[in-house]
């Protein structure tokens, strides 16, 4: 386990949905790093308080980290980046560059096609929409199931961000999908 020197960041506010699997990303690398935050608990679904989140950010999405100096940081993985370096704990993207590489691809397939797909899955009643991801579910959960046949995590022996990325959204969904025939 790599550690790394102590944190620079002192403190920040998360803006988290605890169902969000990208709330839960990021509130995994917070805890893995030991990072200290304030969870600021808000709904994008509720009026009011997307009312609130608007006027913090126009994007009017979680997670959201307001650092102790204002600075504002959207979106799951720009945070975690943002811990990589300014935040000690172990690593969570490796430093060689390549593997740094494919771990930012193994994120982007965990958010884009693992995390959309299953979202498409629960909460889209169009028959086609769905059946769609789910043949696209099944493509990418087939390559990773191939892919952790000899390996502990996605990068291997490490945890990393790409690890971040993909157990939200299995975990919280693993009844909307049949995931046992995945055994790694």
């Amino acid at each position: 386990e790599s550690l790394r020197a102590p944190s620079s960041l002192r403190t920040m506010k998360l803006y988290y949905y605890p169902l969000s699997p990208y709330c839960q990303k990021v509130q995994i690398a917070l805890y893995e790093k030991a990072v200290p935050h304030t969870p600021v608990f808000l709904y994008p679904g509720d009026p009011e308080q997307r009312a609130q989140l608007q006027k913090l950010t126009p994007l009017t999405k979680v997670p959201l980290a307001i650092l102790d100096n204002g600075w504002k940081l959207p979106e799951s993985t720009t945070i975690i980046e943002y811990l990589e370096t300014h935040a000690g704990g172990p690593r969570l993207i490796p430093e060689d560059p390549d593997l740094a590489r494919q771990t930012r691809f193994h994120d982007r397939l965990g958010d884009l096609y693992v995390t959309e797909s299953l979202g498409t899955i629960v909460r889209d009643g169009d028959a086609r929409r769905v059946a769609s991801a789910r043949e696209r579910l099944d493509t990418i959960l087939t390559g990773l199931n191939n892919h952790l046949a000899n390996r502990p995590w996605v990068m291997g022996e490490a945890f990393t961000l790409a690890d971040c990325s993909v157990i939200p959204a299995l975990l919280q969904h693993r009844e909307a999908h049949p995931l046992a025939k995945f055994e790694h």
